[in-house]
Order: structure tokens, then sequence, then C-alpha cells
């Protein structure tokens, strides 16, 4: 039996991975296309970490925070994306990925962290249950998805 590869390099995302990351979204959203993803930029702003995941020199994963809202009294709030290659899932890409970024985020100075997740994103929704994110609430029949109405849970992390 083959061992399995190592896991990839975790590093901050730089202007030169904007292609690699916009491939990551496109091929997400090609998939299952959602109304709630924000683009990710592509470089870190200081104040709010992106990170990808390299294996052989190709990114085979990012992951991403933005502003929460651009009122001043929720500076410290972040939402998040994470994008993962179809050919790397399984791996354990996805923790190591958001469990860097819950470091990052936290070496940033941000308080909270939060995103939502189609409900019946099984995975994901158990991502985040092994790493501690609270459930907040589910928004009823609030995505539009391959012409059906989908509920989305809201999930957050205290990070201070």
């Amino acid at each position: 039996p083959r061992a399995p590869p190592p896991p990839p390099t975790v590093r901050p995302a730089t202007p030169e991975d904007r292609d690699a990351i916009a491939g990551l979204q496109d091929a997400a959203l090609a998939r299952r296309p959602t109304t709630f993803e924000a683009p990710v930029e592509g470089e870190d702003d200081g104040r709010h970490p992106v990170l990808v995941a390299e294996e052989d020199g190709r990114v085979v994963a990012c992951a991403a925070t933005r502003a929460y809202s651009s009122r001043e009294c929720y500076a410290g709030v972040a939402d998040f994306s994470l994008f993962v290659a179809k050919d790397v899932r399984g791996r354990g890409v996805d923790e190591l990925l958001l469990k860097a970024l819950l470091k990052a985020a936290e070496e940033a100075g941000l308080h909270k962290l939060t995103t939502s997740v189609l409900a019946d994103q099984e995975h994901t929704r158990k991502l985040f249950e092994r790493l501690r994110f609270t459930t907040v609430g589910t928004h009823e029949k609030h995505a539009r998805v391959d012409g059906a109405w989908h509920d989305v849970v809201v999930v957050e992390k205290f990070l201070r």
C-alpha cells in the first residue's frame, strides 16, 4: 500500500495566487452555485488573513476572512470562506487550513469568525462541530440553489 501524501503547506496568499484562488472558487460555484459566497481577493490586508494550502507547487485550497460589515461596531468580526480542490477532498485539507485560519485571525486581532453554510452540507457542518463552532441559527429557505430554496445555517466561533 502507498503511504498517504504529506499534508500540504499552509501559507499566506500572495498576489500570484489570485488565478489559482479564482479557479478554486469557480470550480466550487460551478458545482453548486450559492448566493452568499463572496470572492476571495487573494491577498491578506493585514487585518483579514487569506491563506492557501499548497501541494507540489499547486494551490489546492484557500481560506479567507473579510470584514463582516463596514460599520465600526463590527470591526472585530469577520466572515470567512473555505474552498478545497475536489481531488484533495477527504484528506483533512479543509481542517488543516481552517485551523490555520483561526490562528491567523486571532493573531490579526479579530474577535470572532462567522460564516453561512447550506444545511445539507453535512461534511462542512461536522468540520465546524469538530472545531467547536457554535450554531447561531438557521435561515429557512434562504438560498436558491439548483432551482430550489435551501436552508442556511449560520455558525460562529469566538477567538478571544
